[in-house]
């Protein structure tokens, strides 16, 4: 697991700093009052979910940034396809950097503006879970690996 944390963490630095010019600072406190949340599901050798919970700031900057535009043009419809993509870019630039070996199935991504409960999700209570949270200038974010056995 610790190998997979590392993986997912370089996914989502590389993510965001690229498609969204936001640099995220590693934070040990677990945020509550997340506005959003965006999952993509993935089956292969690996099988499980990705979560991503934004604070509403944090996904108007990766909008305005993303599609620059100012942030008081940012739209909900926007909101929602960002975080719906910036899931879909952290789960497949995961599963690349963790086995390049072998095919993988996504889903659809899912967005949420109510979360789907208090963390470690676990929806069939047979999963493991990595809870990686971020705090920045634009914001806060987690993200949550849940791999199913």
């Amino acid at each position: 697991m610790k190998e997979l944390r590392q993986t997912l963490m370089q996914s989502i630095f590389e993510v965001f700093e690229k498609m969204f010019y936001i640099f995220l600072e590693p934070s040990d406190v677990h945020f509550l009052g997340f506005d959003v949340e965006a999952d993509i599901d993935f089956k292969g050798a690996l099988k499980g979910s990705v979560s991503l919970q934004l604070s509403h700031n944090m996904i108007k900057h990766m909008v305005s940034h993303l599609l620059n535009v100012p942030l008081d043009q940012v739209t909900d419809e926007h909101i929602q396809d960002c975080a719906k993509e910036a899931t879909n870019m952290i789960c497949g630039n995961f599963i690349t950097r963790a086995d390049r070996q072998n095919a993988y199935d996504f889903s659809s991504p899912r967005f949420f503006t109510t979360l789907k409960g208090p963390w470690p999700y676990s929806p069939d209570g047979k999963s493991e879970s990595i809870r990686l949270n971020f705090d920045s200038d634009s914001g806060r974010a987690s993200v949550i690996l849940s791999l199913s056995n």
